[in-house]
């Protein structure tokens, strides 16, 4: 049996959580991209042949994570932004903890790739920008009435 909840309309943060929500496939689509280039380059060779000097041992593993991280990813946003517009109870807590995954995982992938790549500098930016989307949108999430009266469609009564 569906719940009978008056639903809200999508306003005001919710439009700017919903043009991030929209963004974010292009974003991730981005770095899968960048993955792709990086292994159809003739520098992938390099990196991953024992007998070169550019090589990085077990490199190739760490990217081919990447690579499928990014894909899940991909996948699990689409099916964010389904649920956002069509309202769907499940939002909130899809949201939340896809959003989590990606910022665990951004930050556990940080660490390993800085112990492949010792010699680059690492940029924490990525982590910050991600850590203060979560931080400011699942506060929004957890806290707002407007997302309780908004995410009810085919919400079973308790």
């Amino acid at each position: 049996m569906i719940a009978d909840i008056p639903e809200k309309e999508h306003k005001g943060w919710f439009i700017l959580l919903g043009i991030s929500l929209l963004l974010s496939p292009f974003q991730i689509s981005a770095y899968i991209f960048e993955i792709y280039d990086l292994i159809s380059s003739n520098a992938w060779e390099d990196l991953i042949t024992i007998s070169s000097s550019h090589y990085i041992p077990n490199f190739q593993y760490l990217v081919l994570c990447e690579l499928s991280f990014y894909i899940l990813m991909l996948l699990a946003w689409i099916y964010i932004i389904y649920l956002f517009f069509t309202k769907n109870y499940k939002f909130p807590k899809i949201f939340i903890i896809i959003s989590l995954t990606y910022l665990f995982f951004i930050l556990v992938d940080t660490f390993v790739a800085s112990l492949f790549l010792k010699d680059i500098a690492q940029n924490d930016t990525e982590i910050r920008i991600i850590a203060i989307y979560c931080l400011i949108w699942i506060t929004y999430i957890k806290k707002s009435q407007r997302v309780k009266n908004t995410f009810v469609k085919k919400k079973p009564v308790e």
